[in-house]
This record gives structure tokens, C-alpha cells and sequence, in this order.
């Protein structure tokens, strides 16, 4: 089997599920039948060209990832950034971004530093 199709029919599973998506909703909006999409998942039928564009607009990848690349290993190897602040540690997604729960954990951090030092300026 072509290498090319080994990632084009696992990129299509793992984005799908990435996605929480099922093979009815890709089958929904690439007007195919569910069992279309499972036999491009296990590489027995391929999509054509303009099921590719579809697919490649639906879940935001270009077409060459999608057949060229095995996103499993790309996003698995993704560079994640580490940063502390006193006690509490915060691991920064690929883009950068402090999910909800470790801005509350860092305001509270900082919360408590303000009051230590609120009571260390009132004992001096």
C-alpha cells in the first residue's frame, strides 16, 4: 500500500475523532454515505479531489498534510512551554494561549503573594 494512502486514511480517522466529529457528520456534509467514509478510513476507497478540498476546509488542514504527513506524530511532538509561577506551574499550548483553569490558579497565586506581603508590611 502507498505510503500516501496509510496517512491519508489515518489522518482522516484521527482528525475525525480529534474533532469529536462521527462518520455520519462527515458523511453529512461530504454527501456520502457513512460507509464511504468508514472505507476511507481504512484505506479502501480514497476521496476524491473535491471530497479532499472539503475535508481539507472542514477540519482546517491543508490537502498535502492531509495525504503527506501522519498528524498523529506531528501533534504528539508539538513543542509545549513551560512556565512557573511560585507553586504553580503552567504548560502553554502550541499557540501560546493559558487555558481558564491555569489563569485561576496563577490569580490565585498571586492573590495569596499579595496578602504575604500585605501582612509582612504590617509586622515591620
Amino acid at each position: 500500500m502507498d505510503n500516501n494512502k496509510i496517512y491519508l486514511a489515518s489522518n482522516l480517522k484521527y482528525l475525525r475523532t480529534l474533532n469529536g466529529k462521527t462518520q455520519e457528520e462527515v458523511a453529512t456534509i461530504c454527501n456520502k454515505k457513512n460507509t464511504t467514509i468508514s472505507n476511507w478510513e481504512k484505506g479502501i476507497r480514497e476521496p476524491d479531489a473535491i471530497d479532499l478540498s472539503i475535508i481539507s476546509s472542514f477540519f482546517n488542514v491543508p490537502i498535502d498534510d492531509l495525504m503527506l504527513r501522519d498528524l498523529r506524530i506531528q501533534n504528539s511532538n508539538e513543542q509545549k512551554q513551560t512556565m512557573k509561577f511560585g507553586d504553580v506551574e503552567v504548560t502553554l499550548s502550541k499557540n501560546g494561549e493559558i487555558t481558564d483553569e491555569d489563569m485561576l490558579e496563577i490569580q490565585q497565586f498571586l492573590l495569596q503573594e499579595k496578602i504575604k506581603n500585605k501582612e509582612n508590611n504590617n509586622n515591620h
